[in-house]
């Protein structure tokens, strides 16, 4: 579905003037993702600013916005998306990485279930990229792949944190397996995965 959404708006001159809601994007998703973050943790706060800014410049299709798993209903033809209120003709890669960054956090607050979260993160991801038409797979990928630490730490600490991260033990290891990947970034999501499984307790 979400790969069906980028790919049909993609290029579209049309759906990007109607969409030119920058502002309210900003106000929405950057700032208290991003930009809040970074004020609250300096040691990633050159990083953070830096990925809201390569994030709020890519304009490359309609972007949901808050593309999760609280925002899916499922009905008798499948899924039903609902809460579109932030769209955007921006960067596909926001709505990929903030969807994968509820199945990570799940994966810790559910540690019986870790396994099954993280194979819904690579069947994902594989689904997706099949519908990524208009740039290599591999760039969206990368972006996303990038981004999705700093999301992951905006669930723990951001203005508007998750609301599953109840418990401060919690918080406190979502965004120290955030911090590790903005410190040492990498450019795969499938390397994001595999180094959150590594980092998470057994079972």
């Amino acid at each position: 579905m979400l790969g069906r959404i980028h790919a049909a708006t993609a290029n579209n001159f049309a759906v990007a003037q109607r969409f030119a809601t920058d502002r309210i994007f900003h106000a929405a998703r950057i700032e208290p993702l991003l930009l809040a973050t970074a004020e609250v943790q300096p040691a990633m706060a050159a990083r953070l600013k830096q990925l809201a800014v390569n994030t709020a410049r890519s304009k490359l299709a309609l972007v949901h916005g808050d593309f999760s798993p609280n925002n899916f209903l499922i009905g008798p033809k499948g899924p039903v998306l609902l809460d579109a209120e932030f769209a955007w003709y921006g960067d596909p890669a926001f709505d990929l990485a903030l969807c994968l960054s509820h199945l990570l956090v799940e994966s810790v607050l559910q540690p019986r279930w870790r396994d099954d979260y993280l194979t819904c993160y690579a069947a994902f991801c594989a689904a997706y990229a099949q519908r990524v038409t208009w740039e290599m797979p591999a760039q969206t990928d990368e972006r996303a792949a990038l981004l999705l630490p700093a999301l992951m730490l905006a669930h723990a600490c951001g203005r508007v944190p998750s609301d599953s991260l109840q418990r401060q033990s919690d918080k406190d290891r979502v965004a120290g397996l955030a911090r590790s990947l903005l410190l040492d970034p990498v450019v795969r999501l499938s390397a994001v995965r595999e180094a959150w499984r590594y980092a998470l307790p057994r079972k």
